[in-house]
């Protein structure tokens, strides 16, 4: 093989090592943005639904 093509090969090899290192990088951060969206609202209502229960039952057990 030519040594001018196998540095060409090489030389996109390099190219094609940082693209894929930064779509990773991308797909992490979706991920992880993706994962908050649906956990903080989740967490969010484990508090929220009680206290709705709370404020909407306390007129029906006669306690103002």
């Amino acid at each position: 093989m030519d040594p001018d093509r196998l540095a060409v090969i090489e030389q996109k090899i390099d190219v094609m090592t940082k693209t894929v290192k930064r779509l990773n990088l991308y797909f992490m951060i979706t991920i992880i943005i993706s994962v908050g969206a649906v956990l903080l609202p989740a967490i969010g209502l484990i508090w929220a639904i009680p206290q709705f229960i709370n404020v909407y039952s306390q007129p029906l057990s006669g306690n103002f």
